[in-house]
């Protein structure tokens, strides 16, 4: 979300809120189910859409063994399963309200294993985050939550798990009345603004895959130089490949691109990896991030790319909106140097969050600390400006403090639970045209560093500068599944961004603390689950 939050906060919808009579049009009703109709600007301060939900997705430590198989074996599965869960929590923790695609819903075992089973402890628990839209079922063409799904080519539907759970989706929809979101009510122009704002935005990424920076990508994807030339090349035939799509009159879709360059067979939904096509991980990683940044962007809302995955910086989205508020090279370095942080230098024992339970969600929601937590975010937010004074620090001392009354919870309710020491450091991170200024907060000082370049292309041109907050544990460069958190919270342009970058680079090696990094050590792995801002500055109405 990069419009700025207005500073009145609005009312927490965890808590029990009157009810309020609705409009006639402002309820659906399909049979007996009925639902609240949610248009864009009515979401709350820090909504969020979650990559890792997607059907497609694959943590990057199981995508070389799936691709070495040929496919997701049964052990694979339950790794994904326990990652997938861990991001689903993680995400509940981290946001006022989690934007799911209503399929998630009934073909996602970590959402289903909450209200499948008519005794299940936590289909109330679930029921009532649907109730107060802290979870926001997002209806591509559906008019309604509780639509049979639209026919699926055989096997995808048992593939994805639709027909296992749907029926018991919609006795939770008969149950209470979910608040739902689509881009417009009106079915017209609900379908220009689908195309618009879902399907253009990926086919254009596609079709022009080759104006990328491959130096970025190859640090992104871990490739090694000599893979510079075979895969520019294999970027050269997924535009032929758009181009002939468009020529035959088709649409340029990730299933087709997949069928091309990642799996074998007809039925993508049965995950069947062809490590035999050149480069076939590295373009589904790509192409499933520019996918899952569709929605959050139209929406005007963060996607929270998962631990472990290629984060949203590497989608190199190098231009700034003019309406976006300008600063300068010199206004950044500044900022910087009067960041100053009460680190927490103990270690905490942190549990797998895989192992947290809805209910633990629900009871932590209600923790006056992670109240706190929200309004800290929600603040920086209306005022990035104030990050160096002030506004970075509150956040942080607020989160270590939830995070300290999470443990001291699992540790209450579950004594043999499995934890890990997880020390917390803080990063602020400046994503300049894809090069970065990363600036540690460490007991002893700022330790800075400069990764990358702004291409030459950019000089005399503004460029986007994205600033964001990591919060993450020291030990770990590469994020693991703990609760280290990230958010951009800031969003500006700069002017002449090839001569400001190199400015910065001159005013930054002069400072105390400055360390030469190398350029393949970061690319913001730090930046885990990362509440990463759409680049478009409003909500569609």
């Amino acid at each position: 979300m990069n419009q700025s939050p207005e500073s009145s906060l609005p009312p927490n919808r965890d808590q029990a809120q009157p009810t309020q009579p609705q409009p006639p049009d402002r309820i659906g009703r399909e049979g007996n189910v009925e639902f609240e109709r949610l248009n864009i600007d009515e979401l709350e301060n820090i909504p969020v859409v979650a990559q890792a939900l997607d059907n497609q997705w694959l943590p990057r430590s199981l995508l070389e063994p799936a691709f070495q198989v040929g496919e997701m074996t049964s052990a694979h599965k339950r790794i994904l399963r326990n990652h997938v869960r861990s991001e689903y929590i993680r995400f509940l923790i981290h946001s006022e309200q989690l934007i799911l695609n209503r399929a998630y819903l009934y073909n996602s075992s970590a959402v289903t294993q909450d209200y499948v089973g008519r005794h299940n402890p936590t289909r109330l628990i679930f029921k009532d985050l649907l109730e107060k839209a802290v979870i926001v079922p997002f209806l591509l063409h559906e008019r309604s939550p509780a639509d049979p799904p639209q026919s699926l080519p055989a096997g995808q539907g048992e593939a994805f798990g639709v027909t296992a759970a749907f029926e018991q989706w919609r006795e939770i929809c008969q149950e209470v009345r979910p608040r739902c979101l689509r881009l417009s009510w009106d079915d017209q122009e609900n379908a220009r603004r689908a195309r618009r704002l879902l399907v253009h935005p990926f086919a254009s990424f596609a079709k022009s895959i080759t104006q990328h920076d491959l130096d970025l990508w190859l640090q992104d994807l871990g490739l090694p130089e000599s893979a510079r030339e075979p895969f520019r090349q294999r970027l050269v035939e997924v535009e032929r490949f758009c181009l002939d799509l468009t020529a035959a009159g088709k649409e340029v879709t990730r299933d087709a691109l997949y069928k091309e360059f990642v799996v074998t067979g007809p039925n993508t939904a049965e995950r069947r990896y062809d490590r035999r096509k050149p480069f076939a991980a590295e373009l589904k990683q790509l192409f499933d991030l520019r996918y899952n940044a569709n929605l959050p962007d139209a929406l005007g809302s963060y996607l929270l790319t998962p631990a472990d995955s290629l984060p949203r910086i590497s989608l190199q989205e190098l231009t700034a909106p003019q309406r976006l508020p300008s600063i300068t090279g010199e206004e950044i370095v500044q900022h910087l140097k009067r960041l100053a942080f009460d680190l927490v230098q103990q270690g905490l024992n942190l549990p797998s969050l895989h192992l947290l339970s809805l209910q633990d969600v629900a009871e932590i929601r209600r923790m006056d600390e992670w109240q706190h937590y929200m309004q800290q975010l929600r603040t920086l937010l209306a005022q990035p400006q104030t990050f160096a004074d002030g506004g970075a620090a509150h956040v942080y001392e607020s989160y270590m403090r939830l995070t300290r009354k999470i443990v001291h919870l699992m540790q209450e309710r579950r004594q043999h639970i499995r934890l890990r020491v997880w020390s917390p450091v803080v990063v602020i991170v400046f994503n300049i045209a894809g090069a970065l200024l990363e600036v540690t907060l460490t007991n002893n000082g700022l330790l800075y560093s400069l990764i990358g370049q702004v291409a030459g292309t950019l000089v005399g041109e503004t460029a986007s500068v994205v600033g964001t907050l990591v919060i993450r544990d020291a030990a770990q460069r590469r994020t693991q599944q703990d609760l280290s958190m990230s958010i951009d919270f800031m969003r500006c342009r700069l002017r002449s961004a090839y001569q400001q970058w190199r400015e910065i680079q001159r005013m930054v090696r002069s400072l105390p603390g400055f360390q030469e990094s190398e350029a393949s050590s970061a690319r913001l792995d730090e930046a885990d689950s990362n509440l990463s801002g759409s680049e478009s500055d409003a909500r569609p109405g």
